[in-house]
C-alpha cells in the first residue's frame, strides 16, 4: 500500500521539536549556572561574615580579659619566694578585679590537686584537677602565658564558670602549680565578658562553642553552658578531630532543612583547646537581592516551554484523532465484541495501522471460539472427574464404590453400558462386581474372565486404556456376544496402585463414534479417582482386620494373665479342701476364705473384661462403680486387700471418667507387679468443680528421678491426664510406699457444656 502523505514528517513538522529543546536547554542551564553562582557568592560572604566575627571575638580576649589576666600574673610572679598557698591568700586579700573573673579563684599544686579554693567552693579542696586541659596545657607551656580551658560545669551551683589558667613558677625556676580564675558565665547581672560580646553581636544569631561542643556564648542566653552535640545542624562542624583544625579555618554549608546557611570560623585558644565562631543567616534573606532576576528567568523558562506545547498540541490533536478511534476499538475487542473494524482514510502509516488492527480483531474472533471450546472442555473434565471423586468417595466398600463409579460414569459420559472387574491376586481372574446395561445372558456367561482375554499385559505397571472397535475387535470369543448386545466400541480402563492392578472397567457405546483424545485424557482421570477409592477400601479392610487380630491377642492375653490363673489357683485349692477338713479344718476354712476371695475376684475380672469388650459400658457405669469393680478384680487376682473409700456424686463428661479410670487401672496394676504391697487405698472424692482420686500402698517404692518411664507406666499416666488437662502428682521414696494422686478441675467451658 502506498501512503501520499508520511506520518514520520507530519509529526517533525507540527512538534518544532528542535527549537523546543534548545530553548528549554538554554534556560536551564542559565537559571542552573545563576542559582550556583548566587549560592557560591553567598556561601563566600557568609563565611567572611563569620571570620569577622571570630575577630571581634579575638579582640575581646585581647583588649578585655588578657589584660586583666596580666595583672593577676604579674602579681602572682612577683611572690616567687612563698609557697602556693600563701600567694593564693595574698590575691585574695589583695581584691583585684573580683567583679570581672567573679566564678572562682583556684590553685592547683604542681600534680594537679586543689590547694586552694575561695569559700565559696570549699567542696572542690583536695579534688584533682589533673585531668583538666588547662592544667595538662599550662604544665607544658614555658613562661607567662593565659590558657583558658573548656567550659567546667558546676552542676552543685548550677554555673558554667569559663576558666582561664597560668602557671606559677618558683624562685628557682621550676612549674610550681597553677591558678585558675573562672568567669561565670550565667551570672547576674551578667558578666562583662558576656556583656562586651552583646555589644558586638546584639540581635545577631551568634554562637560561640568550645571543643567540648559547650556553649560560651549564645543568643540565647539560656542555653548558655548547653551541650549541643546532638545538634543536626552544627554536626559538620565536629567531623574532624581537634587536632586536625587551622586557627581560622572557615567552615560554610547550608542547613538540612535549606532555611538557613551556617558559617563558623575556628579561633584556636590552646594545644587541646579551640573556639567556633558561628554565625546563622537566613536563606531567604541571603537571597532576597537576587529574586527579581530568578523571576525574569522563569517566566523565559515558562514561556520556551509553553509555547512549544500550544502548537504541539495542536498537532498531536490533528494527528491523534484516528489513533483514538483505534483505543475505543481496541476497547470493544479487549470486552468481547471480536468483530469491531476500523475504517480510516488518512493515506499514511495510520491507515496501515487500521488494517492489521482488523485483521488481528479477525483473528481474535476465531482464537476466542476455539479458547471456549476448550474451555468448556476442560470444564466439563473437571466436572466429570470430581462427580466420579464425589461418589466413590461416599463408601469404603468395594461393591459400593465400583457400582456407584460406574453409575456416575455411565451418566457423565458419551457412553451406553458398563461393567466393573475386580482381579483376584491369586487365581488371575476378573469377576465382576456390578454391570450396567448388559443382557443377564452376557453376564452370566462373561462373569469370570481369564487375564489373557483381558489384552492387558501380565506385570505391566502401566498400562495404557485400550480402545476397541467392533469391527476390529481382538478376541473372537467376546466380539460375537458384544455384537448381539449391540456394542460398537469398547473401551477397557485398568485399575491400578502402586504398579499392582485392581481391576478394570469396561465402558461400551452403541454408536460407532470415534472416542475422541479428550475422551481419552477424562478416561484415564476417571480409572485413576476409581483406583484412589479402590485402594482406600482395601486398606481399610486390612486395617479393620489388624485391629480385630490386635483386640483378639489381647483379650487372650488378659485372660491368660488374669482370669486363667486366678481359675487355676481356684481349682488347686478345691483339690485339696477334703484332704485339709479331715487333717486340719483350720487351715481349711482359712483356704476356703481364699478360695471364695479368689472366685470373687475372678468373677470382677471376667466383669472388667466384659466392659473393655464394650466401650459403651464405661460410659453408662458411674466412676465409683467402676473403681470399686477395679480393685475387687485386683484383690482377687494379687490377694493384697485395697480399700476403696469414695466421697461425693456427679456426673462426668465421657472422656474425662474414662481417662480417670484408666489412670486409676495403670497405677493399680503398676502396685500389683512392682511395689510388693502388702496394703492398697484408693479414695475418691468429687466435688462440684474438681474430682480428685488418690492411690497409696505400703510396698517398697522407688526414686522417681532415677525410674525409667516406660517402665512403670508413668509415661503413659502423664499423658493421659495431659489430655484432660489434669494433674498427676507421684510421690515416692525407696522403703517408704507410694503415692499417686489426680487432681482434675472443671474449667468454665466445660461447666456450659
Amino acid at each position: 500500500m502506498k501512503f501520499r502523505g508520511s506520518l514520520r514528517n507530519k509529526i517533525i513538522t507540527w512538534s518544532f521539536i528542535p527549537t523546543v529543546i534548545i530553548l528549554i536547554s538554554v534556560a536551564l542551564v542559565t537559571f542552573y549556572s545563576y542559582q550556583e553562582v548566587t549560592k557560591d557568592l553567598v556561601m563566600s560572604q557568609s563565611a567572611e561574615l563569620a571570620r569577622y566575627k571570630r575577630n571581634q571575638v579575638e579582640n575581646v580576649l585581647t583588649e578585655i580579659v588578657n589584660p586583666l589576666m596580666y595583672d593577676y600574673i604579674f602579681f602572682l610572679d612577683a611572690n616567687k619566694t612563698l609557697n602556693l598557698f600563701d600567694r593564693a591568700r595574698n590575691l585574695e586579700q589583695a581584691n583585684v578585679y573580683d567583679d570581672f573573673f567573679n566564678g572562682a579563684i583556684v590553685f592547683l599544686d604542681v600534680n594537679g590537686k586543689v590547694l586552694y579554693s575561695e569559700l565559696s567552693h570549699p567542696e572542690w579542696i583536695g579534688t584533682s584537677w589533673a585531668h583538666r586541659d588547662f592544667f595538662r596545657d599550662s604544665k607544658r607551656t614555658g613562661g607567662l602565658n593565659v590558657i583558658i580551658g573548656q567550659l567546667i560545669d558546676n552542676r552543685s551551683t548550677g554555673e558554667y564558670l569559663l576558666p582561664f589558667a597560668t602557671n606559677l613558677r618558683n624562685a628557682e625556676g621550676n612549674f610550681a602549680g597553677v591558678a585558675v580564675l573562672c568567669l561565670n558565665l550565667n551570672s547576674e547581672p551578667a558578666n562583662p565578658f558576656i556583656s562586651e560580646l552583646d555589644v558586638h553581636f546584639g540581635d545577631q544569631k551568634v554562637i560561640v562553642m568550645d571543643a567540648s561542643q559547650r556553649v560560651i556564648y549564645h543568643h540565647d542566653p539560656k542555653l548558655i553552658g548547653q551541650k549541643l552535640t546532638n545538634s543536626e545542624e552544627l554536626t559538620p562542624l565536629f567531623s574532624k578531630d581537634q587536632g586536625d583544625l587551622r586557627d581560622d579555618q572557615v567552615k560554610s554549608y547550608r542547613a538540612k532543612n535549606g532555611d538557613a546557611v551556617i558559617s563558623a570560623a575556628y579561633m584556636r585558644i590552646s594545644d587541646s583547646n579551640g573556639w567556633w565562631v558561628i554565625q546563622e543567616q537566613s536563606w531567604d534573606e541571603l537571597m532576597q537581592p537576587s529574586l527579581a532576576y530568578r523571576r525574569l528567568l522563569i517566566i523565559l523558562l515558562a514561556a520556551g516551554v509553553i509555547v512549544p506545547v500550544i502548537v504541539v498540541t495542536y498537532g498531536a490533536g490533528h494527528l491523534t484523532r484516528p489513533i483514538e478511534e483505534m483505543i475505543r476499538a481496541a476497547k470493544e475487542v479487549s470486552s468481547g465484541n471480536f468483530g469491531r473494524k476500523i475504517i480510516t482514510t488518512s493515506n499514511d502509516e495510520l491507515e496501515e495501522l487500521a488494517y492489521q488492527f482488523n485483521r488481528m480483531s479477525s483473528e481474535l474472533e476465531q482464537s476466542y471460539s476455539l479458547l471456549e471450546k476448550r474451555v468448556a472442555d476442560r470444564t466439563h473434565e473437571l466436572e466429570t472427574i470430581n462427580a466420579i471423586s464425589d461418589v466413590v468417595n461416599r463408601s469404603l466398600d468395594l461393591n459400593m464404590i465400583l457400582g456407584n463409579a460406574l453409575e456416575k460414569t455411565l451418566e457423565v459420559t458419551n457412553m451406553d453400558a458398563g461393567v466393573a472387574y475386580r482381579l483376584n491376586q491369586g487365581s488371575q481372574m476378573f469377576e465382576i462386581l456390578t454391570h450396567q446395561g448388559f443382557s443377564p445372558a452376557y453376564i452370566a456367561k462373561h462373569r469370570f474372565l481369564p487375564f489373557s482375554l483381558s489384552g492387558f499385559q501380565l506385570n505391566d505397571e502401566d498400562p495404557e486404556i485400550i480402545v476397541a472397535y467392533i469391527r476390529d475387535y481382538p478376541i473372537p470369543a467376546l466380539k460375537e456376544d458384544l455384537q448381539k448386545e449391540g456394542i460398537q466400541v469398547a473401551v477397557r480402563l485398568p485399575l491400578m496402585s502402586k504398579g499392582r492392578m485392581l481391576g478394570y472397567l469396561g465402558l461400551s457405546r452403541h454408536s460407532a463414534e470415534f472416542v475422541t483424545p479428550d475422551e481419552m485424557k477424562l478416561f484415564k482421570a476417571i480409572g485413576q479417582q476409581i483406583s484412589m477409592a479402590m485402594e482406600n477400601a482395601h486398606l481399610y479392610e486390612q486395617a479393620e482386620e489388624s485391629a480385630a487380630t490386635a483386640e483378639r491377642n489381647r483379650l487372650a492375653r488378659d485372660l491368660h494373665d488374669a482370669v486363667t490363673q486366678t481359675l487355676f489357683s481356684v481349682s488347686l485349692i478345691a483339690d485339696v479342701l477334703p484332704d485339709l477338713y479331715r487333717m486340719n479344718p483350720e487351715e481349711a476354712n482359712k483356704r476356703t476364705l481364699e478360695l471364695k476371695d479368689l472366685s470373687r475376684g475372678a468373677l470382677a475380672e471376667m466383669r472388667t473384661l466384659l466392659l473393655e469388650l464394650r466401650p459403651s459400658a464405661l460410659t453408662s457405669v458411674s466412676l465409683p462403680d467402676l473403681l470399686k469393680q477395679l480393685c475387687v478384680a485386683a484383690n482377687g487376682r494379687a490377694l493384697v486387700p485395697i480399700k476403696f473409700q469414695f466421697e461425693g456424686e456427679r456426673d462426668l463428661p465421657e472422656p474425662q471418667k474414662i481417662a480417670l479410670y484408666r489412670i486409676t487401672q495403670e497405677a493399680i496394676n503398676n502396685i500389683i507387679k512392682y511395689a510388693q504391697a502388702t496394703q492398697v487405698s484408693v479414695e475418691l472424692i468429687q466435688a462440684k468443680n474438681f474430682v480428685e482420686i488418690a492411690i497409696r500402698d505400703n510396698g517398697i517404692g522407688f526414686d522417681i528421678n532415677q525410674v525409667e518411664l516406660y517402665r512403670m507406666g508413668l509415661r503413659i499416666m502423664q499423658e493421659r491426664a495431659d489430655v484432660i488437662g489434669a494433674e498427676l502428682r507421684v510421690v515416692s521414696n525407696p522403703g517408704k510406699g507410694t503415692n499417686v494422686t489426680i487432681t482434675w478441675c472443671e474449667t468454665m467451658d466445660e461447666e456450659e457444656e
